[in-house]
C-alpha cells in the first residue's frame, strides 16, 4: 500500500535516481538502537545511505526505487524490531503533547510523595518522634 506514487507523493522526496524519506521510528531507547537499524539498512541492495537519529526517533533514508521498494525497507525495520511510519509533522506533535501530560503527572505525583518524605525527615530532626519505639525509629531512618 506504501508502494503507491500517489500516497508516496505526500511524504517522499524524488530525485532523478532515487527516493528520500523521512521515517519515525518508534522504540529507539538509545544510540544502540539506532545504529543497529542503520547496520542492518546499509545491507539491503538499493539502499544509498541511511541516517538513524535516536533523539527525535527518526530516520532519513535514500534509496533506489527500481531495486528496492519502501515497504521492503519498513519490512527489514520491523524484522529487526522496530516499527516505522512516514514522518508527519503534526501527529509526531499530537504524540508529544500526549507523552508530556503523561510526564507532567509523574511529576505531580512524585512532588507529593517527595512531600510526605519530607515532613517525617523534618519531624525526625526536630525530635518530634522521641517516644516512638527504637525499632520504629531505625526503620524511619532508613531510606
Amino acid at each position: 500500500m506504501l508502494d503507491e506514487e500517489i500516497l508516496q507523493s505526500e511524504f517522499i522526496y524524488q530525485n532523478k535516481e532515487s527516493k528520500e524519506a523521512i521515517l519515525t521510528i518508534e522504540g529507539i531507547s538509545c544510540a544502540a538502537c539506532a545504529w543497529l537499524i542503520e547496520m542492518q539498512l546499509t545491507k539491503l541492495k538499493g539502499i544509498d545511505k541511511i541516517s538513524v537519529n535516536a533523539t527525535t526517533q527518526r530516520a532519513t533514508v535514500t534509496w533506489h526505487d527500481n531495486i528496492l521498494q519502501l515497504s521492503d525497507i519498513l519490512n527489514a525495520i520491523e524484522h529487526i524490531g522496530y516499527q516505522a511510519l512516514p514522518f508527519k509533522a503534526n501527529e509526531v506533535e499530537q504524540r508529544n503533547k500526549s507523552i508530556s501530560k503523561v510526564f507532567i503527572k509523574r511529576l505531580g505525583i512524585s512532588g507529593i510523595l517527595m512531600m510526605q518524605i519530607m515532613m517525617i525527615a523534618i519531624g525526625l530532626y526536630f525530635g518530634a518522634f522521641s517516644d516512638m519505639a527504637e525499632h520504629n525509629k531505625i526503620y524511619m531512618r532508613s531510606g
